[in-house]
Formats: C-alpha cells, sequence, structure tokens
C-alpha cells in the first residue's frame, strides 16, 4: 500500500509517530490526534472546486489547503512540527 500523501509529505508527518500508510480516515484521525498532541486545534474544514481547506485555529488563526483533506491536514501538522523538524516557521 502507499500513502494517500503526496512525495514530500510522508517523511515530515512520519516523525509524528504514526503509519502514513494508513487507510484515509485512520490517517485523517491520526493526523488530527497529532496535531492535537501539538496543542493544535482545529476549527473547521470544507471542501470546494480547488480541494480541502482546513482551517487551524490555536496556536496561531491559518488556514491550510490540500486536494484531499488528509494533505491538508498534513500541511497544518508540519506548520505545527516546524520546529520539530528543523524548518522554522513557515506560512500554510
Amino acid at each position: 500500500m502507499t500513502t494517500a500523501l503526496p512525495a514530500d509529505l510522508p517523511a515530515a508527518v512520519a516523525r509524528a509517530g504514526f503509519n502514513v500508510d494508513l487507510e484515509e480516515r485512520a490517517l485523517q484521525n491520526a493526523i488530527l490526534s497529532a496535531i492535537d498532541d501539538r496543542g493544535g486545534y482545529i476549527g473547521e474544514w470544507w471542501s470546494d472546486g480547488a480541494g480541502c481547506c482546513v482551517l487551524l485555529l490555536s496556536p496561531v488563526r491559518e488556514a491550510f489547503r490540500g486536494l484531499m483533506l488528509e494533505i491538508a491536514l498534513a500541511w497544518c501538522l508540519v506548520y505545527l512540527m516546524s520546529n520539530e523538524l528543523g524548518i522554522g516557521q513557515f506560512a500554510g
């Protein structure tokens, strides 16, 4: 099985301690749990013609987009993990 995440995300989010090859809903739940573990709080998410958007409300208010929900969530997680990953803060 291969991950639903694009090539640039699995190595980063795998450092959160979960299997990136999980099925769609299980992967979303694992990413949400990792976001919560890092003090993140997701307000809402929605789909539009361009894909999915996730709204992070805490620790900062920021929106993350992806073609699928798990990709938008993964970018949110990468943002929260930026110091752990050694990449500093970046804009989503």
